[in-house]
């Protein structure tokens, strides 16, 4: 898949278990799972002190 750069618009719609990609010959499954990233109220808590950035 290319990077795609300087998007104005995206096309989005709900996935449902089965639909193929579009990108190759593969199907959506569902599986459990839990999120391991949401630190939304620590704020920049950690990633200020040790210099983390992110992509504007």
């Amino acid at each position: 898949m290319d990077a795609v750069e300087n998007v104005d618009f995206a096309e989005l719609y709900e996935v449902q278990e089965g639909d193929g990609c579009p990108y190759c010959d593969g199907t959506l499954s569902f599986t459990k799972g839990i999120e391991v990233g949401h630190i939304f109220k620590l704020g920049t808590t950690y990633s200020k002190p040790r210099g983390d950035r992110t992509a504007p």
